[in-house]
């Protein structure tokens, strides 16, 4: 698309926009009708456009709430294009309908999901295309003051179908899969609450879905034409049940559990081994947790949990099985001693174990171990300090022991805020980590490494006289990485340096500028070891030094519209020491924009963003941000 198509689209959607905000400007027959249905639309229009990509997005939602009748339901599209994914279009048109209606003890209920969603490039096209509608009843069967039960019916039929197309000047492939069927399914709740403090609840449901699919497969290319067709019909079945209990009576000790089970079963055409294929999956959740207030401003809690699943094929060989443990126990204190008064402690231990097991594939289990905990400690009302710790240990056990590893993280982390007045605000931090990862088999333990970082940041926000706006960041890292086993092998050192301005200064009574001023450095090298003196030395081998400058300009013309422009400035050069060679990159931006935004009668929302930027290393492009919104009623 040339530039003057791209800006002929550009003003046609908005002038579509506008046009819409019109209409929804004009009460008339439209709104009286709505106040009649008692109907409560809101409309949103969307308009995005950034460099290539151009993105419409329209949005209708209704809702009816009437006597024993809700009803809710929304229309959507969207339409999106963009050049440079190889003329990549998109177009989306989308309902959802969802009601219910309430007669004595049964509720009667409708979901529906209708949509169209189609792409298309230069190489390909994909269209899928969604009906499904379910409608169902829940039945209060039983509802006394401490027990209660229903139950839930719900059946409905679905429609999907999916076409993919992809050529080429060879040769063009189609496919298309037409899935239609019934499903259905009934589900029981119960629940037992005899005080406040204690509860059950208990829950179960069954669910089948028959299916006929249709596939078909095409490939043409310059002398042959080539079509398989398979036909057949898939089954699932699916059934879930759960258990919760609660007992809250002691505030030393709140008690609350949870189990749960779901059973799979699906049969399904396969065609990579053209047969028929019959799925199995169970999954099965536990989970108890007990946490409580106990004397001395101290708060605990322990929380256990299981999840045991399995996966079984009938032809295939993908049968799969995993199981995990984990146990967390927490703390939490909030110290009274006279020189950490106000201090908060709080600290967790973690301990878990999983086993994966995959058929064709070696079983693994993994050990896992964390230990977290952190002291903050106000300093009057102005300051506080900050103290962080963590550790982990994870190690993997392999059936045959030969990629057995353990992995061993450190952290540790100080940090401090001080905010004397609200013109002024600091903040500092010192982060140091370690990873280590062990290599346990013999033949792999030259890999084993130690990645050791350091981080060293602070920030300031100050307010100046004349109303003006100061903030500076600082950033200061190091990352060195280590070969435990293998010093011959190239260690690494890396290092990062970038400190960043910027001011905001009130220039006359509706105009403001922007400084922003970025200043970067880094460098990284090896570890080169000399087996004649026994030692490394570092040989930084790269070094970049970046200088980012930008100058923003906005002017206030009216309540509603704004005016503004901004330049640009990116300069890097990067020098490789080996060969000497330095680089020098420049890219220089200048945007134009104008922007408005108010609230029109009848509850309309208008707001508009249009950009256009001149680049020194890119074609000139639009950044367009437009929406409306209408609320009816």
């Amino acid at each position: 698309m040339s530039p003057v198509q791209r800006t002929r689209v550009h003003t046609e959607r908005t002038g579509w926009l506008v046009a819409g905000l019109l209409l929804c400007l004009v009460p008339g027959a439209a709104g009286s009708a709505l106040s009649n249905w008692q109907l409560q639309p809101r409309f949103d229009s969307q308009y995005l456009v950034s460099k290539t990509q151009s993105t419409w997005t329209n949005t209708l939602k209704l809702s009816r709430d009437i006597d024993r009748v809700d009803l809710r339901g929304s229309l959507e599209t969207r339409d999106k294009e963009d050049e440079r994914r190889n003329d990549y279009v998109e177009a989306l048109r989308k309902m959802l309908l969802r009601g219910g209606s309430q007669h004595g003890p049964a509720n009667i209920f409708l979901d529906g999901k209708f949509s169209r969603h189609g792409t298309r490039t230069t190489r390909s096209q994909r269209q899928i295309d969604v009906d499904d509608i379910d409608i169902g009843s829940t039945i209060d069967v039983l509802a006394r003051d401490v027990t209660w039960l229903g139950l839930e019916l719900r059946g409905g039929r679905v429609s999907r179908s999916e076409n993919n197309d992809r050529f080429s000047s060879l040769k063009s492939v189609y496919d298309l899969t037409r899935t239609t069927g019934l499903n259905g399914g009934a589900g029981i709740e119960t629940g037992w609450e005899p005080r406040e403090t204690f509860s059950l609840l208990a829950s179960a449901s069954y669910d089948v879905v028959v299916e006929d699919s249709r596939t078909q497969h095409i490939e043409t290319d310059a002398d042959t034409t080539t079509v398989d067709e398979v036909s057949d019909e898939n089954h699932s079945y699916d059934t879930f049940y759960d258990v919760n209990c609660e007992w809250t009576r002691y505030d030393v000790a709140k008690v609350a559990f949870t189990a749960s089970q779901s059973l799979a079963s699906a049969q399904y055409y396969q065609a990579s081994q053209t047969t028929q294929e019959t799925k199995g999956t169970v999954q099965s959740i536990t989970r108890l947790t007990v946490e409580g207030d106990l004397p001395y401003r101290f708060r605990y809690g322990v929380d256990v949990r299981s999840t045991v699943s399995s996966t079984d094929f009938l032809v295939q060989t993908r049968d799969r099985y995993d199981s995990t443990t984990d146990l967390k126990m927490r703390g939490r204190h909030e110290l009274g001693l006279p020189v950490l008064e106000g201090a908060l402690v709080r600290a967790e231990l973690g301990l878990g174990r999983s086993r994966q097991e995959s058929e064709g594939t070696t079983g693994l289990d993994t050990r896992r171990r964390t230990l977290n905990g952190d002291l903050n400690q106000p300093l009057g009302n102005r300051a506080s300090v900050t103290v962080r710790g963590s550790a982990s240990l994870t190690q993997d056990f392999y059936d045959d022991g030969l990629d057995d590893q353990d992995r061993l993280r450190t952290e540790a982390t100080v940090s401090g805020k001080y905010a004397p007045s609200p013109a002024f605000r600091a903040e500092a931090s010192f982060t140091a980590n370690t990873e280590e990862i062990i290599k346990i088999h013999g033949s792999a333990a030259s890999q084993s490494q130690r990645k050791r970082d350091y981080r060293v940041s602070a920030k300031y926000d100050a307010t100046l006289p004349w109303g003006i706006v100061a903030n500076q960041s600082f950033l200061f890292s190091a990352t060195y990485t280590y070969y435990i086993y293998d010093e011959e092998r190239s260690n690494t050192l890396s290092r990062s340096n970038r400190v960043k301005t910027m001011l905001t200064i009130p220039l006359w009574e509706r105009t403001t500028m922007r400084l922003d001023h970025s200043f970067r450095t880094n460098d990284s090298g090896t570890y080169d070891f000399s087996e004649t003196v026994g030692t490394s030395t570092y040989a930084k081998s790269r070094e970049k030094l970046q200088h980012i400058f930008n100058v923003a300009l906005r002017y206030q013309v009216t309540s509603i519209l704004f005016i503004g422009a901004e330049n640009y400035y990116d300069v890097s050069h990067t020098t490789k020491l080996d060969t000497e060679r330095t680089t020098t990159t420049t890219k220089l931006e200048f945007t134009g924009e104008a922007g408005l935004e108010r609230r029109l009668s009848g509850n309309v929302d208008f707001r508009a963003v249009v950009a256009r930027t001149a680049s020194s290393v890119e074609n000139d492009y639009w950044n367009i941000r437009a929406s409306v919104t209408k609320v009816f009623g």
